[in-house]
């Protein structure tokens, strides 16, 4: 597994987002220049880095789905999941 894809399972299975959202949230997440370090690292095998690396990258992509509620759906259910 990558790390894009363990943070887009996270999302799901963490926050209960839908594909679309998730997808949404990722290209803002890559979009981003504070995430540039950890883009380069996604396609990379998630057994490559150790844990506190990869709950780093899911505190930041969480930070990104906040973001993205915030701004694009204001009382998204999933928003307390990152309260």
């Amino acid at each position: 597994m990558t790390i894009r894809q363990a943070l887009e399972k996270h999302l799901f299975d963490f926050a209960m987002l839908m594909p679309d959202e998730i997808a949404t949230i990722m290209e803002r997440y890559i979009a981003n220049p504070m995430n540039a370090a950890a883009v380069k690292t996604l396609n990379q095998d998630v057994s490559s880095y150790p844990a506190v690396y990869i709950a780093s990258c899911k505190m930041t992509i969480g930070y990104a789905a906040v973001a993205w509620m915030d701004e694009c759906c204001p009382g998204h259910f999933a928003r307390t999941m990152f309260a």
